[in-house]
């Protein structure tokens, strides 16, 4: 974020080093945060559910109706 808010000022007029810091600094954040998810996912998506089970014996029929 600080890179970002150091180049808001300037926009176009700030020094290519200070863009490239805040472009790949974002692009960082953005992985980051794509990975946590996934790790969130997997940590917590291996517990099994009835509700979940449910759902999903009858999910091609959702499927239909919700299509047409």
């Amino acid at each position: 974020m600080g890179f970002t808010a150091l180049t808001l000022d300037d926009g176009d007029k700030a020094p290519i080093v200070l863009q490239l810091a805040a472009n790949l600094s974002f692009v960082v954040a953005c992985a980051s945060g794509c990975f946590f998810f996934v790790a969130v996912f997997l940590r917590f998506g291996q517990h099994r559910s009835w509700v979940y089970d449910g759902l999903s014996e009858s999910a091609y029929g959702m499927y239909l109706v919700h299509y047409v």
